[in-house]
């Protein structure tokens, strides 16, 4: 029973951060590798929670006005290619692989979180700043790497 408990409350605690900051994924694998899951396992679990709480959030900022629907479909299609490939990649790792590549990812999002946290927050129109491939591209690459692993693909999204 404290093992459900205690990975409710880790589910909730990262719902939270994805919303509010992007994040929390590494919350909710690490809790989950914690308690035994094979990384593989762990990894796809942790998207469950991942998809739902990405729904309830859009949904919400959208009736918030907080976000227009308009300013993100044209980085849906190279998002959703960049994770179909990225998914594909992850699905052939073996879990020793996949354990070592959670391990350099999350010391290298602990750094990029821990450093200088405001320069990942600036300000930009990056539909005015940016050319359109460039945008795309992005795009895909941030797809690419939530298709792969997708904890911290928050972080990059919210930059």
């Amino acid at each position: 029973m404290t093992t459900w408990i205690a990975l409710a409350l880790a589910g909730v605690f990262a719902g939270i951060v994805n919303t509010v900051a992007g994040g929390g994924s590494l919350i909710g694998l690490s809790a989950l590798l914690f308690l035994g899951l094979p990384a593989t396992l762990a990894n796809a679990t942790n998207r469950l929670g991942v998809v739902v709480q990405s729904f309830v959030a859009t949904g919400q900022y959208i009736r918030e006005d907080a976000l227009d629907p308009r300013q993100v479909l044209p980085y849906i299609a190279p998002a959703v290619a960049g994770a179909v490939l990225g998914a594909w990649l992850s699905a052939g790792l073996q879990d020793d692989q996949f354990e070592s590549l959670i391990g350099v990812v999350m010391l290298l999002m602990l750094g990029v979180i821990a450093a200088r946290p405001q320069d990942w927050l600036r300000t930009a129109d990056i539909d005015t700043q940016w050319p359109a491939p460039m945008r795309h591209l992005v795009f895909f690459g941030v797809g690419l790497y939530g298709g792969l692993l997708q904890a911290g693909v928050g972080v990059f999204l919210l930059a």
